[in-house]
């Protein structure tokens, strides 16, 4: 992992690269509050199945969006509908 604040990336609302673990919080304080975006093998690696990928990585994006924007109501009923569709 990287640290935002050295990262070329980084904005005041914290790192626009998905798969960074850091957001820039008010005060300067940082923490690490975003899922990684994995790749379709590392998603198996953790039991997900195949036909689960597309669902369990949209899961992921809609989380870190939400810590890092905010969601659509729409956004939200389709974050809450995947985890109870994956169980997690």
């Amino acid at each position: 992992m990287r640290d935002c604040e050295h990262c070329m990336h980084h904005s005041d609302k914290g790192c626009t690269v998905w798969d960074c673990s850091y957001v820039k919080r008010a005060g300067g304080t940082t923490a690490m509050i975003l899922n990684k975006i994995c790749s379709d093998a590392e998603y198996l690696a953790q039991g997900f199945l195949p036909e689960e990928l597309k669902d369990i990585r949209r899961s992921d994006i809609l989380y870190n969006k939400h810590m890092l924007e905010g969601w659509t109501p729409a956004e939200e009923t389709e974050y809450y509908g995947l985890v109870e569709k994956l169980g997690i």
